[in-house]
């Protein structure tokens, strides 16, 4: 059974399996000498094509279906049916990628194979192209031939898209998708794929990409947004950082002095008194107080706090909260105190 019913983005038939860009310059070619096209009864170019593959008995579209998924059967093929990318009609298919990327490549020689001027000329009268000095001109717009990408380009550069994209129903959608786990999966593939990490990196040195993240950063409006996300960080971090459990081993999973669960941060006992002496001997105090002290001193704040005078005496593996290390205060006054005697 088919593995999947997506097709993946960016998947372009006739780039995984250049034998289908001979056999469409090849009918292409017969739409130039047939004599429907020649009187000018040729109406919908993607559907005279369709024909006469029919005619010929070729499968052209299981054929581009069967350049993406090799593995898959003609029944599997059948059962998922045929999408854009691999629909001849559609402005995401073959016969378009064939007419803005895969024919100008070949013009300027940057293909497998070359044509002969006459063979260019006939397909680009089909196609409604002109060569004009090296410039694909599309006869439709009278204007250079656009591939996808610069198509794409001045549609996200568009005032009308700009606005769509900054309602909440286009917001919503697009967070829905983000959050889809298939969609999450996919995007870490792409990142950490060592290509396009390696693409990225070469990218990211060019002179011109530099100076746009300079001219990005140094907007106002984009440094607000930056100071924004930037607190927004530091709050998630200090809410997650609340988060944290006692370390593994401690006694009761818990602080021993207020019985919380979870803190920014957690001490053990054992540590604590022995760095209240620290603060007296960085001093030079003769009166210290010693890690015994400081533990008995602990226990007396216990006993005092317990309701019913029962209470667990601090043990080498307990633990104290960031809260409860505020306790650390009583023996500084103490320092102070001694200092100023």
């Amino acid at each position: 059974m088919m593995t999947g019913n997506t097709l993946e983005k960016g998947v372009r038939p006739l780039i995984n399996n250049r034998g289908l860009v001979l056999m469409l310059v090849k009918y292409l070619l017969k739409v130039a000498k047939d004599e429907r096209f020649m009187d000018g009864k040729v109406k919908n170019l993607s559907r005279f094509l369709r024909k006469l593959f029919e005619e010929n008995g070729v499968p052209f579209e299981l054929s581009c279906m069967k350049a993406i998924f090799p593995d898959e059967t003609d029944t599997a093929l059948s059962v998922l049916g045929m999408r854009d990318v691999c629909a001849l009609g559609k402005s995401s298919g073959p016969l378009q990628h064939f007419r803005e990327t895969i024919f100008p490549m070949i013009i300027a020689g940057k293909w497998d194979f070359q044509l002969n001027p006459d063979k260019e000329e006939a397909i680009l009268k089909v196609l409604e192209l002109k060569n004009d000095n090296g410039k694909i001109i599309d006869l439709k717009t009278n204007e250079q031939l656009k591939n996808r990408n610069e198509k794409l380009k001045e549609r996200n550069d568009d005032p009308e898209f700009k606005a769509r994209e900054q309602t909440t129903e286009y917001k919503a959608k697009r967070k829905k998708y983000r959050d889809d786990p298939e969609n999450k999966e996919k995007a870490k593939k792409y990142r950490d794929d060592p290509e396009n990490k390696a693409k990225r990196r070469a990218r990211e040195q060019t002179t011109e990409y530099k100076a746009k993240a300079k001219k990005y950063r140094d907007d106002p409006e984009n440094k607000e947004k930056a100071r924004a996300r930037k607190e927004e960080r530091k709050r998630f971090f200090v809410k997650k950082q609340r988060q944290i459990t006692p370390p593994y081993g401690s006694n009761g999973g818990c602080c021993t002095m207020c019985a919380r669960k979870r803190s920014i941060g957690w001490m053990s006992v054992v540590e604590f008194c022995f760095q209240i002496e620290e603060d007296f001997d960085n001093e030079g105090l003769f009166e210290r107080q010693r890690a015994e002290q400081t533990c008995r001193f602990l226990n007396r704040i216990k006993k005092k706090a317990a309701k019913d005078g029962e209470y667990s005496k601090i043990r080498s593996k307990d633990v104290l909260c960031l809260r409860c290390l505020k306790y650390k205060r009583s023996a500084t006054k103490k320092i102070k105190k001694i200092l100023k005697a």
